[in-house]
């Protein structure tokens, strides 16, 4: 197989993996380098509370101030029960993983509602085994009934060498 075709096939894999175009996953891998726009060294970013502000902006949301859980970004209300324990297996900032590294929360409030839970971000290191995080994050989003995308050069609040991974809830938001 020609590099020509590895890449083709990199492409259309990260493609399905985000439910997007080919076109559009083609935007998000370097032209000279065939790496994804995410891993680009070279790439210069601002700071990353600056970035995490300008990303939320974009898409209606405001960056959350507390710990938050999958159960919370479940949940149609974006509450969680009193007897909710954030020791949990399921919640967000308390295990260990390949996902859950550089996790922040993030708000929207509906016009005359309350703010609300509607998307989590992470930033695993991009040496980490990317199958397994792939793996991961779709296991996640499937046991919660949430969409995710990963690798989206757009979605990089935290910093270079990171993987950006965004899990939202459908019913409170769409970030696709």
């Amino acid at each position: 197989m020609t590099t020509h075709h590895s890449r083709k096939a990199q492409v259309r894999a990260f493609a399905d993996l985000n439910s997007i175009s080919y076109t559009t996953a083609f935007r998000q891998f370097d032209a000279t380098s065939g790496r994804p726009l995410y891993a680009d060294p070279t790439l210069a970013l601002p700071g990353r509370e600056e970035r995490e502000r300008a990303w939320a902006a974009d898409h209606g949301l405001s960056v959350g101030t507390r710990d938050s859980c999958f159960h919370m970004l479940a949940s149609d209300s974006g509450l969680v029960g009193r007897f909710h324990k954030y020791e949990s297996r399921a919640c967000l900032f308390r295990e260990p993983t390949h996902v859950r590294d550089h996790g922040r929360a993030y708000n929207v409030r509906p016009a005359g509602g309350r703010s609300r839970l509607a998307v989590v971000t992470f930033a695993p290191y991009s040496s980490w085994d990317y199958d397994k995080l792939q793996a991961e994050v779709r296991s996640t989003a499937e046991e919660y009934d949430l969409r995710f995308r990963i690798g989206m050069s757009g979605d990089q609040t935290y910093g270079l060498s990171t993987v950006p991974v965004v899990l939202w809830n459908p019913r409170v938001l769409d970030l696709s």
